[in-house]
């Protein structure tokens, strides 16, 4: 769990506060959906909780809006797009947790009912084990997101030193100077091509773990 730490500690508390309210509307809105869907037939049921996915990321993207423009005057900005997929993956996390740990707690139930006989320390021992694996995939998922989002950290800053460098050299010598900027327009397209993409696996990493 240290990697899941760390990760949340990059979080800023903004982050973190929409992330829990993301994360606790989620729920109440999804429990409800789920126990009226229990009942239905399979290709419904399906089409219904590709809905349920959808819940996180748009509730991220309605309250970053909301918060930023109604408290900081802020509409529609990179800054907007950043919060919403930073509280947005801290409610997946959350969730994540939740879901693990109720399943945890099922299995054990579950398998202390039929194992009537079975001895406290071989109960106990079940018990590890599962906890033992839920840490290991929160922990697994949790390193490689970490590996993500510090490389993405990298690329945005040596996008800003490139276009940064763009702007001085258009500044000092004009757009129609003499001096190639074709390779610095180059790389910052691979660049953020590179950054988009890792952001995209990113978001699928927490998705997946998700479900």
């Amino acid at each position: 769990m240290e990697e899941l730490l760390v990760y949340i500690k990059n979080f800023s508390l903004e982050s973190i506060i929409i992330g829990l309210l993301v994360f606790g509307l989620t729920f109440v809105i999804k429990l409800p959906i789920k126990k009226l869907t229990k009942n239905l037939e399979e290709n419904k049921r399906k089409a219904i909780n590709t809905i349920i996915i959808a819940i996180p990321i748009s509730l991220a993207i309605v309250i970053n809006i909301l918060y930023f423009g109604l408290c900081k005057n802020i509409w529609f900005t990179k800054l907007i797009l950043d919060a919403t997929l930073s509280s947005y993956a801290m409610s997946i996390i959350l969730y994540t947790i939740y879901e693990r740990l109720v399943a945890i707690f099922k299995s054990i139930i579950n398998k202390s009912k039929n194992n009537d006989d079975m001895p406290l320390d071989k109960v106990n021992d079940v018990s590890q084990n599962d906890n033992n694996n839920f840490t290991e995939a929160i922990k697994t998922t949790a390193d490689e997101f970490v590996k993500d989002q510090s490389t993405i950290k990298e690329i945005k800053q040596e996008l800003e030193r490139l276009i940064n460098l763009k702007q001085k050299i258009v500044s000092c010598f004009g757009s129609n100077s003499s001096i190639d900027t074709k390779t610095i327009d180059t790389k910052i397209d691979n660049l953020t091509a590179q950054k988009t993409e890792l952001e995209n696996k990113s978001e699928e990493k927490l998705t997946n773990f998700s479900t």
